[in-house]
């Protein structure tokens, strides 16, 4: 062996570099004394089940039946000396259960907690995350009590499998971890992704857990509703930077707004009810957000699409914010959304104009949409700084009106969009004359590498197509991204072919001139060579 395996350094490296391959690590492992514990360390670091730790009890302990592990007899104290082992250099622990696995059955977790040697099994745990349905989730509470002081990171995923007897069970080990972990700086608790339970929250005293968390820096608080106190208690914590939590419902708040609140928060996302929104942001300011997004739960109506662009300009700073979202959490279908009502239309939306500092911009609730050519130019000035921008262009946004083709060259001009994603009239007749000036001249090429259309009428793909490329020149193919429609009552499955015949003439188009420019890169380096020998020859001549 060289002498440079035998450095510490070394071989941490070499483990580092091999993080994440179990097999390769378990062979480092058995190599020699000396790569044993280093190895031993990054293979244990991170654990997805319990079902290691456990195989590490005498064989004789254990079982599997039907996929379950589970002990076959009492454990002594001796038994445990490898399991302490290993788990003292776990510092992340992610249990997520996978069909094909072997899982740890209730029983077996029922025994490792009451004949554990000592109260702590992880001391080194920095990081539990619950992501699994297969246990159930009452046994969170049984988990968090192997835990270390030291966790810095609790991100309860799964919680789709709240029943009554369990909410109990749930709420109890909620209550231990503002004791237990002091240092907590991340506390998650179910998928952005899930339904919202409507009725009375089913912790109000435990998610009161952040007043106590002083080193909380993100609080995420999904499908369960907070409370108005949850709220107060996490707008006094001076170090919270990202909140995402559902609002309350029919909350009733102070006249006046909360000043000095939330002093470090960078990133809002809120799930709510526009009219809950709506009383929400006459109370809490947010100066220094930079990232917001909104996520509305219903239907607005029109009296709530007067007010609700109000409300963010009046709830977030002109020169903080770098992102907004305004989008819909339960999405309507497109029968569904055909009958709304209410509608967007440009002079609502001229109150997000004050936010110049805007990086990327999504504008996506569910309502129909009234857009002109005036309004686009109007947002490509408005916002300089704009490198995403999405507009109108789901199923749940049915257009009332169109801008045109002619409408997207103050975006083809915008000097840092990289996405569009914009609804237009594709519908009208086009010229060879109108393609080739739609653009000033000696203007620089846009930047635009992505296009999406939403739900765009077409009728002459190949002009389509031919309009973009001179407008947005890195468009390709699969840069263009249209809706799926399968309804054949609306000509939505022509559509769509119209929109797929497009998307093929952009790559054959981005094939010519990148054809066009290897040629052209070619006749200059022959030119080059030609001039270069033509002043040698002529030296020569001189000197003769």
């Amino acid at each position: 062996m060289h002498r440079a395996l035998s450095l510490q350094e070394i071989v941490r490296e070499i483990c580092a570099f091999n993080a994440g391959d179990l097999k390769s690590l378990a062979a480092l492992a058995r190599t020699c004394r000396h790569y044993h514990e280093l190895a031993t360390q990054e293979l244990w670091k991170e654990i997805e089940s319990l079902v290691p730790l456990v195989k590490c009890f005498p064989e004789d302990s254990w079982t599997v039946a039907d996929g379950e592990l589970m002990f076959t007899r009492p454990l002594r104290p001796k038994d445990w000396q490898r399991v302490l082992h290993y788990s003292k250099h776990v510092f992340r622990i992610r249990l997520r259960w996978r069909k094909s696995n072997c899982q740890v059955h209730s029983s077996a977790l029922s025994t490792l907690i009451i004949s554990r040697p000592s109260a702590i099994l992880f001391p080194k745990a920095h990081t539990f995350i619950w992501d699994q349905d297969k246990l159930g989730i009452e046994h969170v509470g049984a988990i968090i009590g192997l835990l270390g002081p030291h966790v810095k990171h609790i991100d309860i995923s799964d919680s789709d499998s709240l029943q009554d007897d369990c909410v109990q069970r749930l709420r109890d080990a909620l209550c231990l971890i503002p004791r237990q972990f002091p240092q907590l700086e991340h506390f998650g608790f179910g998928k952005d992704d899930d339904l919202i339970c409507r009725g009375s929250p089913l912790f109000p005293e435990a998610l009161l857990l952040p007043r106590t968390l002083s080193s909380l820096t993100t609080f995420r608080l999904h499908q369960i509703p907070t409370t108005e106190d949850v709220i107060y208690a996490v707008a006094s914590l001076p170090n919270l930077q990202t909140l995402e939590i559902t609002l309350p419902f029919h909350s009733t708040w102070p006249a006046e707004h909360t000043p000095q609140a939330f002093p470090s928060l960078r990133r809002l996302s809120l799930r709510t009810a526009a009219a809950d929104y709506i009383a929400f942001s006459a109370i809490w300011r947010f100066p220094i957000v930079e990232n917001a997004c909104l996520e509305l739960i219903d239907i607005l109506d029109q009296s709530a699409v007067s007010n609700i662009f109000r409300c963010v300009r009046e709830q977030f700073s002109a020169t903080s914010l770098r992102k907004l979202e305004i989008t819909c959490a339960d999405c309507p279908d497109a029968d569904e959304a055909l009958g709304m009502e209410s509608v967007v239309r440009p002079a609502h939306l001229q109150h997000l104009f004050v936010f110049t500092a805007l990086q990327v911009l999504e504008l996506t609730m569910a309502c129909q949409y009234a857009l002109n050519d005036e309004f686009y130019q109007d947002v490509a000035k408005s916002f300089p700084r704009l490198s995403t921008l999405t507009i109108a262009v789901c199923h749940w946004c049915p257009l009332d009106s169109l801008p045109s083709m002619a409408a997207l060259v103050p975006f083809a001009l915008h000097c840092s969009l990289r996405t569009l994603s914009v609804p237009f009239d594709g519908t009208q007749e086009l010229s060879l004359e109108d393609i080739r000036n739609a653009l000033p001249p000696g203007r620089h090429p846009s930047r635009v590498t992505s296009l999406e259309v939403g739900y765009s009428p077409l009728t002459n793909p190949q002009l389509v197509a031919t309009y973009l490329t001179r407008l947005f020149p890195a468009l390709g193919g699969k840069h263009l991204i249209y809706g799926s429609m399968d309804s054949e009552t609306d000509g939505g499955q022509e559509r769509q072919e119209l929109w797929s015949q497009a998307d093929r003439f952009l790559s054959y188009f981005r094939m010519v001139r990148e054809d066009e420019r290897n040629i052209t890169t070619q006749q200059l380096g022959r030119t080059k060579c030609t001039n270069k020998g033509r002043r040698k020859t002529y030296a020569n001549d001189v000197n003769v």
